[in-house]
Protein backbone atom coordinates (compact mmCIF):
# COMPACT_ATOMS: atom_id res chain seq x y z
CA UNK A 1 0.00 0.00 0.00
CA UNK A 2 1.48 3.30 -1.28
CA UNK A 3 1.75 6.00 2.08
CA UNK A 4 2.76 9.38 2.38
CA UNK A 5 3.49 11.02 5.62
CA UNK A 6 1.66 13.55 7.01
CA UNK A 7 4.37 16.20 7.67
CA UNK A 8 5.66 15.49 3.90
CA UNK A 9 1.90 16.02 2.70
CA UNK A 10 1.25 19.44 4.93
CA UNK A 11 4.32 20.53 3.18
CA UNK A 12 3.16 19.53 -0.13
CA UNK A 13 -0.04 20.82 0.30
CA UNK A 14 1.31 24.19 1.39
CA UNK A 15 3.38 25.07 -1.95
CA UNK A 16 1.13 23.39 -4.13
CA UNK A 17 -2.38 22.75 -3.36
CA UNK A 18 -4.01 21.86 -6.55
CA UNK A 19 -1.43 18.74 -7.46
CA UNK A 20 -1.33 17.69 -3.92
CA UNK A 21 -5.38 17.10 -3.06
CA UNK A 22 -5.45 15.47 -6.80
CA UNK A 23 -2.72 13.31 -5.71
CA UNK A 24 -4.23 12.43 -2.06
CA UNK A 25 -7.36 11.34 -3.94
CA UNK A 26 -5.73 9.24 -5.78
CA UNK A 27 -3.76 7.75 -2.90
CA UNK A 28 -6.90 7.67 -1.07
CA UNK A 29 -9.50 6.25 -2.76
CA UNK A 30 -7.96 2.68 -3.26
CA UNK A 31 -7.08 2.51 -0.26
CA UNK A 32 -10.70 3.59 1.17
CA UNK A 33 -11.94 0.77 -1.47
CA UNK A 34 -9.59 -2.05 -0.04
CA UNK A 35 -9.76 -0.95 3.41
CA UNK A 36 -13.22 -0.18 3.92
CA UNK A 37 -14.53 -2.66 6.42
CA UNK A 38 -11.45 -1.88 8.86
CA UNK A 39 -11.99 1.74 8.82
CA UNK A 40 -16.17 0.95 9.06
CA UNK A 41 -15.14 -1.22 12.37
CA UNK A 42 -12.73 1.72 13.28
CA UNK A 43 -15.60 4.08 13.03
CA UNK A 44 -18.46 2.14 14.88
CA UNK A 45 -15.96 1.40 17.86
CA UNK A 46 -15.23 5.14 17.82
CA UNK A 47 -18.70 6.50 18.12
CA UNK A 48 -19.51 3.54 20.90
CA UNK A 49 -16.81 4.77 23.17
CA UNK A 50 -17.49 8.15 22.50
CA UNK A 51 -20.94 7.28 23.30
CA UNK A 52 -19.92 5.64 26.34
CA UNK A 53 -18.22 8.62 28.03
CA UNK A 54 -20.49 10.79 27.24
CA UNK A 55 -22.80 9.04 29.46
CA UNK A 56 -20.17 8.36 32.28
CA UNK A 57 -20.37 12.01 32.30
CA UNK A 58 -24.32 12.66 32.27
CA UNK A 59 -24.40 9.99 34.85
CA UNK A 60 -24.01 12.06 37.71
CA UNK A 61 -24.89 15.37 35.95
CA UNK A 62 -26.61 17.71 39.12
CA UNK A 63 -30.10 17.95 39.10
CA UNK A 64 -30.18 21.76 40.35
CA UNK A 65 -31.19 20.87 44.28
CA UNK A 66 -29.63 22.60 46.75
CA UNK A 67 -27.31 21.17 49.25
CA UNK A 68 -28.22 17.88 48.41
CA UNK A 69 -26.43 18.17 44.71
CA UNK A 70 -22.99 19.22 46.08
CA UNK A 71 -21.34 16.43 45.83
CA UNK A 72 -23.04 15.02 42.71
CA UNK A 73 -22.04 18.54 41.30
CA UNK A 74 -18.38 17.91 42.16
CA UNK A 75 -18.34 14.75 40.86
CA UNK A 76 -19.78 15.69 37.43
CA UNK A 77 -17.42 18.62 37.48
CA UNK A 78 -14.41 16.13 37.87
CA UNK A 79 -15.97 13.49 35.75
CA UNK A 80 -16.81 16.23 33.02
CA UNK A 81 -13.15 17.05 32.41
CA UNK A 82 -11.55 13.09 32.37
CA UNK A 83 -14.11 12.76 29.68
CA UNK A 84 -13.49 15.43 28.15
CA UNK A 85 -9.97 14.25 28.15
CA UNK A 86 -11.00 11.21 26.61
CA UNK A 87 -12.86 12.08 24.31
CA UNK A 88 -10.22 14.11 22.92
CA UNK A 89 -7.63 11.06 22.70
CA UNK A 90 -10.00 8.84 21.45
CA UNK A 91 -10.87 11.49 18.28
CA UNK A 92 -6.64 11.65 17.89
CA UNK A 93 -6.67 7.72 18.05
CA UNK A 94 -9.43 7.14 15.56
CA UNK A 95 -7.93 9.98 13.03
CA UNK A 96 -4.67 8.22 12.89
CA UNK A 97 -6.15 4.88 12.59
CA UNK A 98 -8.70 6.15 9.44
CA UNK A 99 -5.46 8.53 8.12
CA UNK A 100 -2.84 4.84 8.04
CA UNK A 101 -5.70 2.63 6.50
CA UNK A 102 -6.13 5.45 3.78
CA UNK A 103 -2.17 5.75 3.34
CA UNK A 104 -1.17 8.77 5.35
CA UNK A 105 1.07 7.40 8.07
CA UNK A 106 2.22 9.06 10.89
CA UNK A 107 5.89 8.51 12.15
CA UNK A 108 7.08 9.13 15.12
CA UNK A 109 9.15 12.17 14.32
CA UNK A 110 5.61 13.65 12.99
CA UNK A 111 3.98 13.08 16.07
CA UNK A 112 6.71 14.99 17.96
CA UNK A 113 6.28 17.92 15.59
CA UNK A 114 2.34 17.82 15.96
CA UNK A 115 2.59 18.15 19.53
CA UNK A 116 4.98 20.75 19.96
CA UNK A 117 2.77 22.94 16.94
CA UNK A 118 -0.30 21.90 18.89
CA UNK A 119 1.62 23.09 22.29
CA UNK A 120 2.72 26.36 21.25
CA UNK A 121 -1.20 26.78 19.64
CA UNK A 122 -2.55 26.10 22.73
CA UNK A 123 -0.14 28.71 24.55
CA UNK A 124 -1.18 31.69 22.59
CA UNK A 125 -4.86 30.86 21.43
CA UNK A 126 -6.02 29.28 24.66
CA UNK A 127 -4.53 30.81 27.28
CA UNK A 128 -7.64 32.17 28.72
CA UNK A 129 -9.34 28.68 28.33
CA UNK A 130 -6.62 26.91 30.16
CA UNK A 131 -6.57 29.85 33.12
CA UNK A 132 -10.57 28.79 33.41
CA UNK A 133 -9.91 25.21 33.37
CA UNK A 134 -6.85 25.36 36.26
CA UNK A 135 -8.68 27.51 38.39
CA UNK A 136 -12.13 25.64 38.01
CA UNK A 137 -10.00 22.44 38.81
CA UNK A 138 -8.95 24.07 42.18
CA UNK A 139 -12.06 25.48 42.90
CA UNK A 140 -13.66 22.01 43.08
CA UNK A 141 -10.61 20.15 44.54
CA UNK A 142 -10.07 22.43 47.43
CA UNK A 143 -14.11 22.83 47.93
CA UNK A 144 -14.54 26.78 47.64
CA UNK A 145 -17.55 27.16 47.36
CA UNK A 146 -20.65 24.45 45.75
CA UNK A 147 -24.42 24.55 44.88
CA UNK A 148 -26.71 25.99 47.36
CA UNK A 149 -23.76 28.29 49.00
CA UNK A 150 -24.15 31.84 49.37
CA UNK A 151 -21.22 33.74 47.91
CA UNK A 152 -19.39 37.45 47.99
CA UNK A 153 -16.97 37.40 44.49
CA UNK A 154 -15.94 40.96 44.45
CA UNK A 155 -17.02 43.57 41.74
CA UNK A 156 -19.96 44.47 44.92
CA UNK A 157 -21.66 41.32 43.92
CA UNK A 158 -22.94 38.14 46.12
CA UNK A 159 -25.56 35.53 44.79
CA UNK A 160 -26.60 31.97 45.38
CA UNK A 161 -24.41 29.30 43.76
CA UNK A 162 -26.66 27.17 40.87
CA UNK A 163 -23.69 25.73 39.13
CA UNK A 164 -20.02 24.87 39.15
CA UNK A 165 -18.32 23.31 35.86
CA UNK A 166 -14.95 23.54 35.24
CA UNK A 167 -14.73 27.03 33.24
CA UNK A 168 -17.51 28.97 34.12
CA UNK A 169 -19.62 29.38 37.73
CA UNK A 170 -23.24 30.28 37.00
CA UNK A 171 -24.52 32.52 40.35
CA UNK A 172 -28.10 33.92 40.86
CA UNK A 173 -28.60 36.80 42.17
CA UNK A 174 -31.27 38.47 44.64
CA UNK A 175 -33.31 40.13 41.90
CA UNK A 176 -33.26 36.44 39.94
CA UNK A 177 -30.77 37.32 37.34
CA UNK A 178 -28.57 34.83 36.34
CA UNK A 179 -24.61 35.77 36.43
CA UNK A 180 -22.27 33.51 34.37
CA UNK A 181 -18.77 33.76 36.15
CA UNK A 182 -15.27 32.43 34.76
CA UNK A 183 -13.08 30.62 37.34
CA UNK A 184 -9.65 33.01 35.98
CA UNK A 185 -11.73 35.87 37.07
CA UNK A 186 -12.75 34.22 40.40
CA UNK A 187 -9.51 35.63 42.63
CA UNK A 188 -11.56 36.36 46.29
CA UNK A 189 -14.62 34.01 47.22
CA UNK A 190 -16.65 35.07 50.64
CA UNK A 191 -18.32 32.11 51.12
CA UNK A 192 -21.55 33.04 53.91
CA UNK A 193 -22.76 29.91 53.99
CA UNK A 194 -20.08 27.30 54.76
CA UNK A 195 -18.78 27.42 58.30
CA UNK A 196 -21.21 30.06 59.25
CA UNK A 197 -23.08 28.02 61.83
CA UNK A 198 -24.67 30.29 63.90
CA UNK A 199 -26.27 33.86 63.85
CA UNK A 200 -25.96 36.30 67.09
CA UNK A 201 -28.97 38.82 66.42
CA UNK A 202 -29.70 42.00 68.75
CA UNK A 203 -33.34 43.08 69.01
CA UNK A 204 -34.72 46.90 69.57
CA UNK A 205 -37.61 46.57 71.14
CA UNK A 206 -39.93 49.47 71.33
CA UNK A 207 -43.63 49.41 72.67
CA UNK A 208 -45.74 51.28 70.49
CA UNK A 209 -47.47 52.75 73.12
CA UNK A 210 -44.47 54.46 74.09
CA UNK A 211 -44.77 53.10 77.79
CA UNK A 212 -41.77 52.83 80.24
CA UNK A 213 -39.94 49.14 79.69
CA UNK A 214 -40.72 46.72 82.39
CA UNK A 215 -38.64 43.78 83.58
CA UNK A 216 -42.10 41.85 82.58
CA UNK A 217 -42.04 43.70 79.65
CA UNK A 218 -38.48 41.95 78.76
CA UNK A 219 -39.28 38.41 80.12
CA UNK A 220 -42.83 38.37 77.77
CA UNK A 221 -41.11 39.69 74.54
CA UNK A 222 -38.33 37.15 75.46
CA UNK A 223 -40.54 34.44 75.70
CA UNK A 224 -42.49 35.54 72.51
CA UNK A 225 -39.28 35.66 70.48
CA UNK A 226 -37.93 32.15 71.06
CA UNK A 227 -41.91 30.90 70.98
CA UNK A 228 -41.60 32.54 67.31
CA UNK A 229 -38.20 30.99 66.59
CA UNK A 230 -38.63 27.44 68.00
CA UNK A 231 -42.26 27.68 65.42
CA UNK A 232 -39.95 28.76 62.89
CA UNK A 233 -38.02 25.91 63.51
CA UNK A 234 -40.35 23.52 62.98
CA UNK A 235 -42.29 24.60 59.71
CA UNK A 236 -38.20 24.74 58.31
CA UNK A 237 -38.11 21.10 58.91
CA UNK A 238 -41.23 21.08 57.27
CA UNK A 239 -39.73 22.25 53.78
CA UNK A 240 -36.71 20.21 54.23
CA UNK A 241 -38.87 17.39 54.73
CA UNK A 242 -40.77 18.25 51.10
CA UNK A 243 -37.50 18.49 49.61
CA UNK A 244 -36.79 15.04 50.54
CA UNK A 245 -40.34 13.72 49.30
CA UNK A 246 -41.70 13.07 52.29
CA UNK A 247 -45.16 14.51 53.60
CA UNK A 248 -44.07 17.34 57.09
CA UNK A 249 -43.96 15.06 60.12
CA UNK A 250 -43.63 18.39 62.66
CA UNK A 251 -46.47 20.92 60.79
CA UNK A 252 -49.19 21.12 58.37
CA UNK A 253 -48.48 21.35 54.62
CA UNK A 254 -49.94 24.85 54.78
CA UNK A 255 -47.70 25.95 57.54
CA UNK A 256 -45.08 24.99 55.20
CA UNK A 257 -46.58 27.09 51.92
CA UNK A 258 -46.46 30.30 54.48
CA UNK A 259 -42.61 30.01 54.51
CA UNK A 260 -41.86 29.13 51.14
CA UNK A 261 -42.34 32.25 49.41
CA UNK A 262 -39.97 33.89 51.82
CA UNK A 263 -37.42 31.71 50.66
CA UNK A 264 -37.72 32.03 47.06
CA UNK A 265 -38.50 35.75 46.63
CA UNK A 266 -38.32 35.19 43.04
CA UNK A 267 -41.54 32.77 42.48
CA UNK A 268 -43.90 33.49 39.86
CA UNK A 269 -47.40 34.99 39.77
CA UNK A 270 -48.35 31.53 39.07
CA UNK A 271 -46.74 29.63 41.36
CA UNK A 272 -47.35 32.41 44.23
CA UNK A 273 -51.16 31.74 43.63
CA UNK A 274 -50.70 28.04 44.36
CA UNK A 275 -48.91 28.88 47.75
CA UNK A 276 -51.10 30.77 48.69
CA UNK A 277 -54.08 28.14 47.66
CA UNK A 278 -51.92 25.51 49.78
CA UNK A 279 -51.38 27.82 52.71
CA UNK A 280 -55.36 28.78 52.56
CA UNK A 281 -55.84 24.98 52.13
CA UNK A 282 -57.89 26.42 49.07
CA UNK A 283 -57.20 23.18 47.03
CA UNK A 284 -59.11 20.92 45.27
CA UNK A 285 -59.36 17.31 47.24
CA UNK A 286 -57.69 15.92 43.84
CA UNK A 287 -54.76 18.04 44.01
CA UNK A 288 -51.95 17.53 46.52
CA UNK A 289 -49.98 20.27 48.48
CA UNK A 290 -46.88 18.40 48.95
CA UNK A 291 -47.01 18.06 45.34
CA UNK A 292 -47.33 21.99 44.61
CA UNK A 293 -44.40 22.62 47.32
CA UNK A 294 -42.54 20.18 46.12
CA UNK A 295 -42.33 21.46 41.74
CA UNK A 296 -41.64 24.98 43.40
CA UNK A 297 -38.93 24.20 45.66
CA UNK A 298 -37.15 21.83 42.77
CA UNK A 299 -37.32 25.29 40.72
CA UNK A 300 -34.98 26.87 42.93
CA UNK A 301 -31.67 27.09 43.61
CA UNK A 302 -31.41 28.53 47.35
CA UNK A 303 -30.60 26.04 50.92
CA UNK A 304 -33.64 25.59 53.27
CA UNK A 305 -31.54 27.05 56.31
CA UNK A 306 -32.34 24.70 59.46
CA UNK A 307 -32.50 26.09 62.94
CA UNK A 308 -31.17 23.78 65.20
CA UNK A 309 -30.71 26.07 68.68
CA UNK A 310 -32.16 28.99 69.99
CA UNK A 311 -30.98 30.76 72.83
CA UNK A 312 -32.15 33.86 74.12
CA UNK A 313 -28.91 35.98 76.00
CA UNK A 314 -30.57 38.61 78.09
CA UNK A 315 -30.32 42.09 77.68
CA UNK A 316 -28.29 44.07 76.17
CA UNK A 317 -29.06 47.56 76.89
CA UNK A 318 -32.13 49.60 77.83
CA UNK A 319 -33.76 52.97 77.56
CA UNK A 320 -37.16 54.36 79.43
CA UNK A 321 -39.41 53.39 76.63
CA UNK A 322 -36.40 51.13 74.68
CA UNK A 323 -34.77 48.27 75.42
CA UNK A 324 -32.25 46.01 73.61
CA UNK A 325 -32.14 41.88 73.37
CA UNK A 326 -29.97 39.49 72.27
CA UNK A 327 -30.52 35.90 70.77
CA UNK A 328 -28.44 33.31 69.79
CA UNK A 329 -29.21 30.88 67.20
CA UNK A 330 -27.52 27.60 65.89
CA UNK A 331 -28.23 26.84 62.32
CA UNK A 332 -27.30 23.32 60.90
CA UNK A 333 -24.11 22.94 59.49
CA UNK A 334 -23.47 24.53 56.24
CA UNK A 335 -26.75 26.32 56.32
CA UNK A 336 -27.15 29.86 54.41
CA UNK A 337 -26.42 32.19 56.73
CA UNK A 338 -28.15 34.99 54.58
CA UNK A 339 -31.07 33.40 54.21
CA UNK A 340 -31.43 32.25 57.86
CA UNK A 341 -31.22 35.89 59.42
CA UNK A 342 -33.84 37.11 56.84
CA UNK A 343 -36.20 34.28 58.03
CA UNK A 344 -35.16 34.95 61.75
CA UNK A 345 -35.80 38.94 61.48
CA UNK A 346 -38.72 38.76 59.87
CA UNK A 347 -40.41 36.35 62.14
CA UNK A 348 -39.55 38.34 65.55
CA UNK A 349 -41.05 41.22 63.67
CA UNK A 350 -44.20 39.62 63.14
CA UNK A 351 -43.94 37.98 66.74
CA UNK A 352 -43.43 41.43 68.81
CA UNK A 353 -45.54 43.43 66.62
CA UNK A 354 -48.40 41.13 67.65
CA UNK A 355 -47.11 41.79 71.12
CA UNK A 356 -47.62 45.59 70.45
CA UNK A 357 -43.74 45.95 70.03
CA UNK A 358 -42.23 47.54 67.00
CA UNK A 359 -38.60 45.84 66.25
CA UNK A 360 -35.25 46.45 64.84
CA UNK A 361 -32.11 44.85 64.14
CA UNK A 362 -28.46 45.65 64.86
CA UNK A 363 -25.73 43.57 63.89
CA UNK A 364 -23.73 42.83 67.01
CA UNK A 365 -20.31 45.29 67.60
CA UNK A 366 -17.18 44.15 65.86
CA UNK A 367 -15.15 41.63 68.21
CA UNK A 368 -18.52 40.15 69.64
CA UNK A 369 -17.52 36.36 70.28
CA UNK A 370 -20.49 34.03 68.89
CA UNK A 371 -19.82 30.48 71.13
Amino acid sequence: MNTIDLRDLISQLIASPVETTKELINLMVPNLAHHWPLILLATITFFAIRALLQKAKQKTMPTGKRRMDRKRERAWARRSLFSSIGIALLWAAYGAIVAGQLGISVSGSTAGWLIGVFGIVLAIAAQQLVQDLMAGWHIIASDQFGVGDFVDVGFNFSGTVISVGLRTTRLKAEDGSVVHLRHSNVWKVMNRTQGAGRLLIDVVCSPLDEHPVSPDDLDRWEKATVDSLVGLRRTLRGVADVEMRKSPTEVSVSEVAQVVPLLIPSLSHETLTDMRAVATADISPAEDGTDILQKALDRASVETPVLKEIEPLGLVSAEVSTATLRFRVRLLDGANRTYAASLVRRRIFDALWAHGVSAGFMDPPNGTVIN
